[in-house]
């Protein structure tokens, strides 16, 4: 067989066992869990509506006392999820299984964000295709779809987001820190901790302009010759061309700066951090308190994350060699989850009196990255294969020189 065609029956195999996973993840049930964040949703509004009365009375847990007045910024005052459920009331769609639907829909979308950031980052839909089977046969992340929360919307938004850093790493058009900051800020309005991301595109031309061997060693130069790029052209030589023309750097920098100080004052004007500093006597927290809050952050943790998370962390030391781009990106999805681990343990300080499963949004930070960490291990796990075998072929040709002569 030809090489096309080895490449088509394997996109055809893929696309069979994608089909399949879809088809299964559509036939499972999934037991309804509200986390008690829903309570915001209904405490907040008209309790006289009948479907706020009914979203409440779903929630079978029992009420305790720290959980009747929920101070802790979360994603069950923002107004997306609020939107949603009563968007949802007004639909007549008031109903378990519409919410399991949705999520089944967010987990598509972030299915479909993993392809897009692995054909942005390898230019290959093959090992899109192999990503979107593996992430689809994560169990983790199907059994979420029972969760009545916006977990699984936060990981397709902060896949896209890291989507179009992939993007800009090899396009460096302007008009995607603007789409970028754009997911930053509906991350941010779910979930405060969030707000770190504003300030990563920023960091990233800055570090690429002053330290342009250490944000992207290790690379070769991209094949494609062609002049600046836009957003359906790459550029030749990816975001690191670019950054050299001190002019376009600092325009670059400029876009950057304007979009995440707009994004902030945005979320400002609706959330704000004025709640932050009305709080007269925040609890305290002990050294027990420190070492269970991150017992429950690093709970999600299991063999394949961890893999996964080691792997992004060695690309973003090492570099990523024939992959431009994707030791920047690694490094950034470290900086971004360390930032957000650090927000919410913060937040989570402020407000919270104690530290417990149904307290704490610290365990919901490692499974919002989640995708991120999986799709970019699987990567980095290509890339260092392509290394491997570039090794050998070099070696094999060096010493097929060294008997000719």
């Amino acid at each position: 067989m030809r090489s096309y065609e080895w490449k088509l029956a394997l996109s055809l195999s893929l696309l069979f066992m994608i089909l399949m996973r879809l088809v299964w993840m559509d036939l499972r049930s999934y037991p309804p869990y509200y986390p008690p964040q829903n309570r915001l949703v209904s405490s907040q509004n008209l309790r006289a509506d009948p479907c706020l009365r009914s979203f409440e009375l779903r929630q079978k847990q029992a009420l305790v006392r720290s959980e009747e007045v929920w101070p802790r910024p979360s994603w069950g005052e923002s107004v997306v999820y609020r939107a949603l459920v009563h968007g949802s009331c007004r639909l007549q769609n008031f109903d378990e299984q519409v919410f399991i639907r949705y999520n089944q829909g967010f987990l598509i979308s972030l299915v479909f964000a993993a392809a897009l950031l692995t054909r942005f980052l390898c230019r290959s839909w093959i090992m899109a295709l192999m990503i979107a089977v593996s992430l689809l046969s994560r169990g983790r992340l199907i059994s979420m779809n029972g969760t009545i929360s916006p977990d699984l919307a936060m990981g397709a938004l902060l896949l896209f987001w890291a989507a179009g850093l992939g993007h800009f790493l090899r396009s460096g058009a302007a008009i995607l820190l603007l789409i970028v900051q754009g997911f930053a800020l509906v991350l941010a309005s779910l979930e405060p901790s969030f707000l770190v991301l504003f300030a990563l595109p920023a960091g990233l031309i800055l570090l690429g302009q002053k330290r342009p061997l250490y944000l992207f060693r290790g690379e070769t130069e991209m094949r494609i010759v062609s002049k600046p790029g836009h957003l359906l052209r790459p550029a030749a030589g990816g975001l690191r061309r670019q950054l050299e023309d001190s002019t376009f750097a600092r325009r670059l920098l400029k876009v950057a700066l304007v979009s995440a100080g707009f994004g902030f004052l945005l979320w400002e004007g609706l959330y704000g951090l004025r709640g932050i500093f009305e709080i007269p006597h925040p609890p305290h927290w002990s050294r027990v308190h420190y070492q269970h809050w991150f017992q429950l952050f690093s709970q999600p943790l299991d063999r394949d994350l961890l893999l996964a998370m080691g792997l992004t962390l060695l690309t973003a030391v090492v570099g990523a060699g024939n992959f431009p781009g994707l030791s920047a990106l690694c490094l950034l999805a470290f900086m971004g989850c360390l930032g957000t681990f650090g927000m919410s343990a913060l937040l989570d300080r402020l407000y919270l009196p104690g530290v417990g499963v149904r307290q704490s949004l610290g365990p919901d930070t490692l499974l919002i990255w989640e995708g991120v960490f999986l799709t970019l291990g699987i990567l980095c796990f290509f890339a260092f294969i392509f290394q491997v075998f570039q090794i050998f072929w070099r070696w094999k040709q060096r010493s097929r020189q060294e008997e000719v002569y």
